[in-house]
């Protein structure tokens, strides 16, 4: 099996195929070196792009997950920004917590409950940690106008599954 593998450096993103064993040397080694591996793939016909962090949960913190279809750059710089906040404040965030950016509309944090968090998105943190026993929070991103994805106003660009559990939905 083989996997594409993106290694963040500053602003830039290489892309780098790698066989599965091989896959888990490199993540072992962006942890020990960049505090974090980020993992992204590419959308489908049917579902969008997403990203997500392993190695936070090394530290006592949940692994972060950031869907829609947004430029590698962009995504790779908000999880490592939330990540190394968490890192710094040696907690997670509360569940919607607001975490401005620097820009006009903050990120929101949500915990990532449903199952579908790590059986259809972080699925290699699970697999390179051989368990499930890791924590999800979800990044979400607003619309140019400040609307959720579960807002009826939101742009259709910016719509994307919002894993909390369908327990915990109002």
């Amino acid at each position: 099996m083989e996997v594409i593998c993106s290694i963040g450096k500053g602003s830039k993103v290489k892309k780098k195929q790698v066989e599965h064993e091989a896959l888990f040397v490199i993540i072992a080694n962006n942890i020990k070196t960049h505090k974090r591996q980020i993992i992204g793939v590419g959308a489908s016909t049917k579902e969008p792009a997403f990203a997500y962090t392993i190695g936070n949960q090394e530290k006592g913190l949940p692994e972060l997950l950031l869907i829609g279809n947004f430029h590698p750059n962009i995504t790779h710089g908000i999880l490592t920004t939330v990540s190394d906040s968490m890192i710094e404040q040696k907690a997670s965030f509360k569940d919607g917590h607001l975490f401005n950016l620097g820009g006009t509309h903050s990120v929101k944090i949500i915990d990532a409950k449903d199952p579908k968090a790590k059986k259809d998105y972080t699925v290699q943190a699970g697999q390179f940690y051989a368990n499930e026993d890791y924590l999800v929070q979800q990044v979400i991103i607003p619309d140019t106008n400040g609307n959720w994805p579960d807002d009826p106003g939101c742009n259709v660009k910016f719509k994307v599954p919002v894993l909390k559990s369908a327990l915990l939905l109002p």
